[in-house]
């Protein structure tokens, strides 16, 4: 049975990772918002998980163009059918996972992250010497229990480009519970393609998706680093089939 689990860097393959439990649970912002500020860490600029952080509501036509190229978040298969992409398919995802992986490896370290412009990335940095943080998150966890202690920290100054592996959306930090957070993946935004198809050079691997719950209507598609490169798990949606 497999569990999704986060991985430190693409230099550290082989270094035991802390798995994740029954569900690759993803953190909501109101509450993390709360414990985090109880524990004295600022959130100015951490986002919820699939949240773009944007200011207010796309125009209707952007929503249609969303609603055309992406899949509703939880009303599609969690995970994407690998034997279903072809051979190039396949290829092609790997190669972006692999890219991605390379791209952001200095990012494990948070200074290096918030050096490259992610927004207020030193909050986490600072939250791994605060004494309350470990109760913080625990008691997250606790209120919480279908819920994962992940932030996605924005890329202050995205390049534009679609699935670029050298300036990806948001990147997605894992707290560890030892007063440290690892670098989990990342989050790539479509908007750039905007009102274009946008890309998907793994095929059924590579979905775009948006959050209508969360009234957030941009297309997303989360990338994971897991065990293995298993393109499965890596290319999820979000929550771990169990």
């Amino acid at each position: 049975m497999y569990r999704t689990s986060a991985r430190r860097s693409v230099s550290e393959r082989a270094t035991p990772v802390v798995m994740l439990g029954r569900r690759l649970r993803l953190v909501a912002v109101v509450g993390a918002s709360a414990v985090l500020a109880a524990a004295g860490v600022g959130v100015t600029g951490v986002t919820a998980a699939g949240d773009p952080g944007d200011d207010g509501p796309p125009p209707m036509d952007h929503l249609a163009w969303v609603q055309q190229y992406g899949v509703p978040f939880r009303e599609a298969p969690n995970l994407p059918d690998v034997n279903a992409a072809t051979p190039e398919q396949r290829a092609a995802a790997t190669d972006l996972l692999l890219r991605t992986e390379a791209a952001t490896a200095a990012y494990a370290d948070p200074a290096a992250a918030e050096a490259a412009g992610f927004t207020f990335i030193g909050d986490l940095a600072r939250a791994g010497q605060n004494p309350g943080i470990a109760g913080a998150m625990g008691a997250l966890a606790a209120a919480m229990p279908d819920m994962m202690n992940m932030m996605h920290v924005k890329n202050n100054h995205p390049s534009g480009a679609v699935l670029d592996p050298n300036s990806p959306d948001q990147l997605m930090y894992t707290y560890q519970g030892d007063g440290t957070w690892k670098l989990s993946g990342v989050m790539y935004m479509a908007d750039g393609a905007y009102p274009g198809a946008p890309p998907v050079p793994g095929g059924p691997i590579t979905r775009w998706h948006y959050h209508p719950r969360m009234g957030s209507h941009h297309l997303m598609m989360h990338l994971f680093f897991v065990p293995g490169n298993d393109l499965a798990h890596a290319y999820a949606m979000g929550m771990d089939s169990m």
